[in-house]
């Protein structure tokens, strides 16, 4: 009979836990022993940190690797570009319990949140086919395809009421239940058996895209808009106060990690790469590039499964599971950062943000420095699917110089106007493969409870695996979960 423990259960037993939670002739890392540590955590991410913080609480030796040179995985505030802009994990909600509590418990300051890529009304203008369109306009524009009482919808807001109105999900759980099988089709599928045109659906579910790949709406799951939803509406629940409570690290949310790591007693090994990991007879193996390998009775596997598949796995992984690892949709980030020169924006009377259907994405004004709020530190393109990936072939130095070819095409006062400081792009991370998790038509009600399952020794999480939560949050929440299955086991 397994035996099942609460957070509470588990942290309060502290140390003493090491003991009681031992199986009979499972041992664990010890002086002499000839492990490295009880517990190898890969991934210096938010969900290592907090699997490493709980392991620790509990009283298990645990030991960090990470590829990177610095913490914070996916979340991570780019220090270099001014106004400190985030490359990943852009803001706290209401709902994000986990990270707020661990906030609070380990004293890191938060701050207001910075919106990134989210338009804001009155500085943001479209750019369709080339030609400029004021919001207000929109709904009476000849570029603009959606019909209706879905008319005045901008090209960003056009899924979401449509998706809420149909969506079966009773709680967030219900994303890899397979009686939900029925709706895990494409979105592409959903919106063309309710009517829309080609044109509608290319631009309000095809064109730059919050989740995705280059397939668009084809290869993104209406189970995925659904969860969102759920959880979303989850937190619409909260009292009113807790609704306007967003929040970011103070300095950058690259800070929060930051703080998390400070508080580990246990080393976090970076610069580090994973090659393989191995489920032995007595206990675990990590294969390191450099020819090292590290012991552990258990390991926790923290990236996301597009790195993974970097990675020699040698473990009794399940059908499912396997085609998971090797499956799993991410969605396409790829960022290019400008610091203006000068206030183009103010010599043509437009507004200094541009939402476009070519190949500036989402071009925003940032407005990142604390003591003026008003001032414009840096301008972001923010691509996904298809103009991602273009921007990731053309390379670095030729992307900027198309990026902003275009820009002086369509806005000549924007010409000598910017800087090009700063080229990222998740999919060619190595570490990464991809900005976070999108489901494909009929991936979470097929292996989604398969995901997470441990593999012999080797443990999962990430925000992935998560179903409760979802960004930040779900990687605290995946974290956990890791955790506890590790302190039961062992």
């Amino acid at each position: 009979m397994k035996t099942q423990f609460s957070r509470r259960d588990v942290l309060a037993a502290g140390a003493a836990t090491l003991g009681a939670l031992s199986f009979p002739g499972r041992s664990v890392a010890e002086p002499g022993s000839g492990m490295d540590a009880q517990v190898i955590v890969i991934g210096a991410g938010l969900s290592g940190l907090n699997a490493a913080l709980l392991l620790e609480e509990i009283g298990f030796k645990v030991l960090v690797v990470e590829g990177r040179n610095r913490v914070g995985g996916r979340l991570y505030t780019m220090d270099d570009v001014p106004g400190k802009p985030e490359g990943g994990g852009s803001g706290m909600g209401a709902g994000y319990a986990r990270l707020l509590g661990a906030m609070d418990r380990y004293k890191i300051p938060l701050d207001k949140d910075r919106p990134r890529t989210v338009p804001i009304l009155d500085s943001t203008m479209l750019d369709i086919r080339g030609h400029h369109v004021q919001i207000p306009d929109w709904s009476d524009s000849p570029y603009n395809p959606f019909q209706g009482e879905h008319r005045g919808k901008l090209p960003w807001q056009f899924q979401f009421g449509i998706y809420r109105g149909e969506n079966p999900l009773q709680k967030p759980e219900d994303l890899i239940n397979p009686e939900f099988a029925e709706f895990d089709i494409s979105c592409y599928d959903f919106l063309k058996a309710r009517g829309f045109s080609e044109r509608a659906i290319k631009l309000g579910a095809g064109t730059n895209l919050s989740y995705g790949d280059e397939s668009g709406p084809h290869g993104l799951s209406t189970m995925m808009w659904f969860h969102i939803d759920t959880v979303f509406g989850r937190d619409r629940h909260l009292p009113q106060e807790n609704m306007e409570f967003r929040r970011a690290g103070k300095g950058g949310n690259q800070r929060m990690p930051e703080g998390l790591a400070n508080q580990l007693r246990s080393e976090i090994r970076f610069d580090t790469t994973v090659v393989g990991i191995r489920d032995g007879t007595s206990h675990a193996e990590v294969h390191l590039a450099d020819g090292k390998i590290l012991r552990a009775p258990r390991v926790i596997v923290t990236i996301p499964f597009s790195a993974l598949r970097l990675i020699n796995l040698d473990a009794p992984i399940s059908p499912p599971q396997s085609r998971a690892i090797r499956q799993l949709g991410y969605t396409n980030v790829t960022h290019l950062h400008f610091v203006p020169r000068r206030k183009f924006w103010e010599q043509d009377g437009l507004p200094p943000s541009i939402w476009s259907d070519g190949p500036i994405a989402r071009f925003n004004a940032l407005r990142n420095n604390p003591n003026n709020p008003d001032e414009i530190t840096s301008f972001i393109c923010f691509a996904n699917d298809r103009t991602a990936n273009h921007l990731d072939r053309l390379g670095a130095e030729r992307a900027g110089a198309f990026v902003l070819d275009y820009l002086a095409r369509i806005r000549p006062s924007s010409k000598g106007a910017l800087d090009y400081v700063k080229f990222y792009s998740w999919q060619l991370d190595p570490f990464a493969g991809g900005a976070y998790a999108a489901w494909r038509p009929g991936q979470s009600t097929s292996f989604g409870r398969d995901m997470s399952r441990p593999a012999g020794r080797i443990h999962f999480a990430g925000e992935h695996t998560a179903v409760l939560n979802r960004g930040m949050e779900g990687a605290m929440e995946s974290g956990e979960r890791a955790a506890f299955e590790v302190a039961a086991a062992l």
